[in-house]
């Protein structure tokens, strides 16, 4: 069965949920491809007029906040990309 494509759909005045995989190591650059390779769906679903609601985490390590997994440098990234 092929999955239907994203183009196909219309996401005017929804709210869409896209669950990214960003559970890389502690740096940025360790895990660049896998931010980039969504900016396309993210900006497809962007220009829909589409409010877009992304769903990630990095991990707390050891059970403690550590703010070299945080997702502030990634969100920076998304704002200035997308």
């Amino acid at each position: 069965m092929q999955l239907p494509d994203i183009a196909n759909f219309d996401f005017s005045n929804k709210r869409v949920i896209v669950r990214c995989d960003f559970d890389f190591g502690n740096s940025l650059s360790s895990g660049m491809e896998r931010i980039e390779s969504v900016l396309p769906t993210l900006s497809l679903i962007a220009q829909m007029a589409a409010h877009v609601v992304i769903l990630a985490h990095r991990g707390r390590p050891g059970g403690r906040e550590d703010p070299s997994v945080s997702l502030e440098s990634i969100a920076e990234f998304l704002g200035k990309h997308l």
